[in-house]
């Protein structure tokens, strides 16, 4: 099976970069953006208009997580995006600043989004959860690169990188929330910055609101059980990815854990339509910021 990614109205660029060998960074960009359509087969085609670039709020109790359709043009998005990451120039030299050097990994972040859009296009939301668990590990090969690159203490980057080497994955997360919190990683947004989510237009919405409460306690930032939401802020993303991947994925016996059950979700394509929104969404933030970074 051949993977195929069809830009719409890439061709207003002039550029001719239409293969994922050749500019995955920018592929990249443009899948999060929402301009694209794409295939698994290179026949039937699958839409991704929702622009993953802006963080939605919850703006109501009985609003959904709900994600913006994109409705500028691709240079417009692409002159937007420069301006706020604080590069001085527009879509056209953006493309001509993007490296070669990076290309397996971004090809490799281009693919497992894909296939995550793909899942969810299909409504098997509970498979898609797990490109995105994928595309987090994926950002262990980037992280310490960028923390070196962005901290400024000497000792400290040596002994953390250090940690990192001699630890497990729980170094990895660690070094992740650093370069999160103590570097500007994420200038273009404030701590304040966070990411909701509502429950309250499920089938299970009581169930689904009680496992956020009951597997990511410490994370949450508010909570309304009455209409089913709850916030967490940003930097606390990671850790509520990794609970319920370690909950309900790895359903681990014999540690002590408390696991999430079929009995307790009942309905899991429910559950992870609704949760995958805020993860993609902080994933798609944490990779556009590599990709402008790598461009600085």
């Amino acid at each position: 099976m051949q993977e195929v990614i069809h830009v719409d109205h890439f061709y207003r660029l002039k550029n001719n970069i239409s293969s994922l060998e050749t500019k995955p960074q920018l592929l990249l960009i443009l899948l999060l953006t929402g301009h694209t359509r794409f295939s698994l087969d290179g026949v039937k085609f699958y839409k991704q208009y929702e622009n993953y670039a802006v963080i939605p709020t919850i703006s109501s109790p009985i609003n959904d997580f709900v994600v913006p359709i994109q409705t500028l043009s691709v240079s417009k998005t692409l002159d937007l995006l420069c301006i706020s990451y604080g590069l001085d120039i527009n879509h056209r030299h953006l493309v001509n600043r993007l490296n070669f050097k990076n290309i397996a990994f971004y090809s490799d972040l281009l693919l497992e989004f894909t296939h995550y859009f793909y899942m969810t296009n299909k409504g098997s939301h509970s498979s898609a959860f797990i490109f995105l668990y994928r595309i987090f590990e994926r950002f262990a090969y980037a992280i310490p690169l960028l923390y070196t690159k962005l901290a400024d203490q000497y000792f400290g980057t040596f002994n953390d990188l250090k940690n990192l080497l001699t630890g497990g994955a729980d170094k990895e997360l660690t070094l992740f929330k650093k370069l999160i919190t103590t570097t500007n990683f994420l200038e273009v947004y404030t701590t304040s910055t966070s990411f909701g989510i509502s429950f309250a237009n499920t089938s299970k919405s009581t169930k689904f609101f009680k496992i956020i409460e009951k597997h990511c306690p410490s994370n949450i930032e508010s909570k309304n059980p009455i209409d089913k939401t709850v916030s967490f802020k940003l930097e606390e993303m990671p850790n509520v990815l990794v609970n319920i991947r370690n909950r309900f994925f790895h359903y681990k016996f014999g540690e002590g854990q408390s696991n999430i059950t079929i009995k307790d979700i009942a309905n899991t394509d429910d559950f992870f339509k609704v949760f995958n929104k805020a993860i993609c969404s902080y994933l798609s933030v944490i990779t556009l910021n590599i990709c402008y970074k790598d461009i600085k």
